[in-house]
């Protein structure tokens, strides 16, 4: 989804999904997002939608992390305990509440 320096592209488009609208803090969060999930987690797909990012492990095909960039951040939706009818949603603005939301990704991640 976003340029080549954050790593998203669509894979049914085949192209790189221009997100130069997207102001600070948003773009550097979802920079920020895909290092530590590539850094942690080994089995992940990425699914670029129209307006949002849904990561999924790969071998559940359920997905952990659905992000939704907004004009001041991004919005988090994270299941809890596996399942996708309890779902946390966190606001993120800054690096500190990426830091503080990746414990319950890492859970997320975990349950599927």
């Amino acid at each position: 989804m976003l340029n080549s320096d954050l790593g998203f592209f669509s894979r049914k488009e085949k192209k790189r999904l221009d997100v130069s609208v997207l102001a600070e803090p948003a773009r550097s969060l979802l920079r920020s997002i895909r290092t530590q999930v590539d850094h942690r987690f080994d089995e992940v797909n990425v699914d670029v939608r129209e307006h949002r990012i849904v990561f999924a492990r790969i071998t559940s095909l359920r997905w952990f992390l659905d992000i939704l960039p907004t004009h001041d951040g991004l919005l988090l939706s994270i299941p809890s305990k596996g399942s996708p009818e309890n779902v946390k949603k966190l606001r993120i603005r800054t690096e500190n509440e990426l830091q503080s939301a990746l414990e319950e990704i890492d859970k997320s991640y975990k349950s599927v």
